[in-house]
């Protein structure tokens, strides 16, 4: 790969970090449109760059390209219900796998990350929040191993993640809820019943398909 090439596929991969940043920051939320033109002058990058992180970006269902701009995609009901059951499938089965393997390392870690929820609760910071959910479940995940598991709920949780901010958004009652549950899976596993862990996290995971389409 010759240096131009190299600049070409860096610059490709910062405009594809900064464009999905914005959306996962709900920065479309009141009005899910942009276009190349915007990105070029938002961003003060060359359009070639932000034309192949868009098209990755559509790839990935963050976005769908039109003739007249960008649109950001919104999850319909049924996208919801999908990602939400295979969330379910992926991360209740990994924990099963894996509950055994769980140390006090682990639990000192799920509640730091807790702390730090609660912190984005007072200040009724969705954005943290929704960033803390998602190393929550992230590590739980981790302690599993499967790394295709792995690769598959990235993307799912960054399709989820704007529609999670917009419902979360100033709502702390919301926020407390999911944080509540979280504290009670983590509970559950330091206290070694791995039934009622596994539950709670079904639970859990199905809750939040309601917080979402209600």
């Amino acid at each position: 790969m010759t240096v131009t090439q190299m600049e070409k596929k860096f610059l490709k991969e910062i405009a594809y970090e900064k464009i999905k940043e914005k959306i996962i920051r709900g920065d479309y939320t009141d009005n899910p449109y942009t276009s190349e033109n915007e990105l070029v002058r938002e961003l003060n990058m060359s359009r070639t760059p932000i034309r192949e992180a868009l098209h990755k970006l559509e790839h990935e269902k963050l976005i769908k390209l039109t003739g007249n701009g960008v649109i950001i995609q919104e999850l319909s009901i049924k996208d919801t219900n999908d990602i939400l059951d295979l969330r379910v499938a992926i991360e209740v089965f990994s924990l099963r796998k894996s509950i055994h393997l769980v140390k006090q390392k682990d639990i000192d870690e799920l509640q730091k990350i807790i702390d730090e929820q609660q912190v984005a609760v007072v200040n009724e910071d969705s954005y943290a929040f929704m960033q803390g959910d998602i190393r929550f479940h992230q590590y739980l995940l981790e302690i599993g191993d499967n790394d295709l598991f792995l690769e598959i709920m990235k993307n799912l949780r960054e399709r989820l993640f704007t529609h999670g901010n917009r419902i979360f958004n100033k709502k702390a009652g919301r926020m407390l809820k999911s944080l509540n549950e979280h504290k009670e899976i983590v509970e559950h596993l330091a206290a070694g019943n791995h039934p009622e862990a596994i539950l709670t996290l079904e639970r859990h995971i199905e809750n939040g398909k309601l917080r979402l389409l209600t």
